[in-house]
């Protein structure tokens, strides 16, 4: 960063003639909005829509993952310059129009809008963090609108502002800074501001919704934006100048990783991926800033949907308040299109899934902000921290080729839009995962070999955690025979839901052990909370399935991986079969496969 120069003359009488101004609201251009890509998901939607898939066993060497759009954009805006320093009496505005990234202290946010972010901090005392972000959704009236007050202390003078701002979602909006002598007096102003947005007090344990005011957004910034930079140089990464961190820490120590672990944890890790799906479910926390949606409040998004659920089973529905609420808890960025009404039961099976991501980006979000132990490469601190052992086998290990072949003849004749490559198979070993499956399944049997397929950015949480049951507050719409783990036989119906696109064809797919045992069978979707009396787990039967004469038993587990038939029936609900288990002990995960899906023209 370029010296800042020197004030001339004249701006000190300018300055002393803002002291008397009162606080002044400045208006940052809106521009930037018009310029934001449309989500990814349009696309990865689309794909899904097209027929059938071919998976590709030719062992040729896999190309590069593309960079992601995000970044590619980045490159060809020049950096903006530094914002000039802001007189203690006078209001400003950020001169740039997208922060680089969040400017953690302690366990405050300085608002990057805010022209001083870099030589101020927010106020802690009493306990207490003094800032908040707000957020107020209204569709009748077309309101998306986002509030933030800010303490804030300034660190090389006496000086204490109240920092104000407020728009749409999506844009900047307008600012305001107000100076403050002294810590009381900006605790007073502070309150004031809060009081007068809500109707409730600052602090207080039980916020309460007011109708017409702002909702209170519970956050959870975590750990500061620093990761990738670290990572890609841990990772061996293009030797491209970057920041200098703020100390001149030593150079973390090479990975003790094998290369092909080093890759995975930097895909399924790295920030500007996480950034990505915030995107593609059109919710944008950086740009905002919103920081991180806590797990309280994605529990009360779920709730806003049940509401949606009980409206949409009447004869005459009437969502508009709780599709308020739901926009209300989770910020959207719909530019200046009004809020779409979740209206429909697809809609909200939508929105269960992008609850779904945000939960487990929560996960990713607490496991990564730990702090790494000293001379620790990034790397295998996230590694130590999933707890779970990934050994990438040969592509001549006949485990490889065992996988290999299973994603080959379970390509469904309807998934045509992309073939798939092996590129990757790692052997997965969740600390005490297969304890507790091997104590849970010796009576239950009928062991096989299934597949699951998930975001990139979910396997954060799903390689530490495990596969997890969609929680109670959860509405039931969605989940075609109730809420459990929904595995697959058939490749390609599993590798739908990595959410690949042209620009970004690199997904994680998972093969699980699952104890099925006696299992229920359906010809169309019953919803259930258990496994029917008398079974232990359901299948939902599909029109196209494996060969069960071309299965193969290894090791007293079965793998389904006969080529695709027809069946008989006519009056099955399901192209592709479905395997659901209700309990977690009975799935353990046996191996990780990075596959490229290959989009055809």
């Amino acid at each position: 960063m370029a010296p800042k120069k020197a004030a001339p003359k004249p701006a000190a009488k300018k300055a002393a003639a803002a002291k008397a101004a009162p606080k002044v609201a400045v208006k940052v251009s809106p521009k930037v909005s018009k310029a934001a890509p449309k989500p990814a998901a349009k696309k990865a939607a689309a794909a899904k829509a097209a027929p059938k898939v071919a998976v590709k066993a030719s062992p040729k060497v896999s190309k590069a993952a593309p960079k992601p759009a995000a970044k590619k954009a980045a490159a060809k805006v020049p950096a903006a310059p530094a914002p000039a320093p802001v007189p203690p009496s006078t209001s400003a505005a950020a001169s740039k129009s997208v922060p680089d990234k969040l400017i953690k202290k302690g366990k405050g946010v300085v608002d990057p809008y805010f022209a001083k972010a870099s030589t101020c901090r927010v106020v802690e005392d009493d306990g207490l963090v003094w800032q908040c972000t707000l957020n107020q959704t209204n569709v009748g009236d077309n309101n998306n609108k986002f509030y933030v007050i800010q303490l804030l202390q300034d660190e090389v003078s006496p000086m204490f502002y109240l920092f104000t701002r407020w728009g749409r979602v999506g844009v900047p909006g307008q600012q305001a800074t107000e100076p403050r002598p002294n810590l009381m007096a900006g605790k007073m102003a502070f309150r004031s501001k809060f009081r007068s947005k809500t109707c409730n007090e600052f602090a207080t344990p039980n916020f309460v919704k007011v109708a017409g005011k702002y909702q209170l957004m519970d956050i959870d910034y975590g750990a500061d934006d620093d990761d990738d930079e670290a990572e890609a140089e841990a990772a061996g990464g293009d030797g491209q100048a970057k920041k200098k961190p703020k100390t001149e820490a030593a150079a973390p120590p090479k990975s003790k990783l094998p290369k092909e672990v080093q890759e995975l944890i930097h895909m399924i890790s790295s920030q500007s991926a996480m950034s990505n799906t915030l995107r593609e479910l059109e919710i944008d926390t950086k740009r905002m800033p919103l920081g991180k949606i806590s797990k309280e409040q994605i529990k009360k998004a779920y709730g806003a949907l049940q509401k949606i659920e009980a409206e949409l089973k009447k004869k005459n529905p009437n969502v508009e308040a709780a599709t308020s609420e739901f926009y209300t808890l989770i910020p959207h960025d719909f530019g200046f299109r009004r809020p779409p009404l979740i209206n429909t039961v697809v809609m909200m099976k939508d929105k269960i899934q992008m609850l779904d991501a945000l939960s487990q980006l929560e996960v990713s979000s607490s496991l990564l902000s730990r702090e790494p132990a000293s001379a620790e490469n990034p790397l295998d601190k996230t590694y130590d921290a999933l707890d779970c052992e990934l050994q990438p086998l040969a592509r001549t290990d006949a485990e490889f080729q065992l996988v290999e072949e299973y994603a080959r003849n379970t390509a469904g004749a309807t998934h045509n839009s992309y073939s798939l490559y092996v590129e990757t198979v790692f052997k997965v070993n969740r600390k005490g995962e297969s304890q507790r499956y091997e104590s849970h399944s010796k009576s239950i049997g009928n062991k096989q070999i299934l597949w699951h397929g998930s975001r990139t950015t979910n396997y954060v949480g799903i390689l530490s955690q495990g596969l997890r049951i969609a929680p109670k507050e959860a509405p039931c719409t969605g989940y075609m025979f109730g809420k459990g783990i929904y595995l697959a036989d058939t490749c390609t119906k599993s590798a739908n839901y990595c959410c690949t696109s042209r620009t970004n064809n690199n997904g994680l797919m998972l093969l699980c052990e699952a104890a099925l045992g006696k299992q229920k069978e359906y010809l169309n979707s019953c919803y259930m909370e258990k496994a029917q009396p008398g079974f232990d787990s359901t299948k939902g039967l599909g029109r196209m399935h494996p060969d069960p004469k071309k299965s193969t038993v290894v090791d007293g587990v079965l793998w389904p991986k006969g080529p695709m038939v027809n069946d008989a029936a006519t009056n099955l609900c399901l192209l592709y079969p479905e395997y659901i288990v209700y309990d977690v002990a009975q799935v353990r995960m046996r191996y990780l496969i990075k596959m490229r899906f290959d989009y055809k023209r």
